[in-house]
């Protein structure tokens, strides 16, 4: 099995570079309550700058999985890699890109090597159609996004109660 979680939508990228996924996740909760019955899984995880995903529990979960793919006694997860176009200070090893996704720089404990190398040649997939998870701001119906924007207005700001324009006639007549 082969699963790919992403900040960003990029499934259309990934399969134009060659690669399927089995499942294909931009909702980071369904992924995590799904990746513990993973069996066999070789998993894909990628940081693309938007910052949907908390990036401490990403990396928390990250690291979760790569001990999982350590442990002979669990079969779930094989393999974990991460991919991102930001520096990861708090990851030993990770793949960064720069513009697109085709080519890859590995860094190692927080040195990037000079020569760049095609990530994506490691999956070798036979086209096919993936397993979808999006996440509400993927699928365009975020119901309490919505509803918050249309009822800005309707409620008042606990603040604004303490709010008080000071009177200065009289603040100077105290003066004097």
């Amino acid at each position: 099995m082969f699963a790919i979680l992403s900040e960003i939508n990029c499934l259309d990228v990934i399969n134009d570079l060659g690669v399927y996924p089995d499942e294909f996740y931009t909702d980071f909760d369904t992924f995590k309550n799904r990746a513990v019955n993973f069996n066999n899984a070789t998993v894909v995880v990628i940081l693309a700058g938007s910052c949907a995903f908390n990036k401490r529990l990403t990396i928390e979960l990250y690291k979760n999985m790569e001990k999982r793919a350590e442990n002979p006694k669990d079969s779930g997860i094989v393999n974990v890699f991460m991919i991102s176009d930001s520096r990861l200070t708090m990851l030993k090893k990770y793949y960064k890109f720069t513009g697109d996704m085709k080519k890859m720089t590995i860094v190692e404990n927080d040195k990037e090597k000079k020569e760049q190398i095609d990530f994506w040649n490691k999956f070798d997939t036979q086209p096919h159609k993936a397993e979808i998870y999006l996440s509400k701001y993927d699928k365009g119906i975020d119901e309490d996004a919505k509803e918050a924007y249309e009822h800005r207005f309707n409620t008042e700001d606990e603040y604004v109660k303490l709010i008080t324009v000071p009177n200065v006639k009289e603040m100077l007549s105290a003066r004097k």
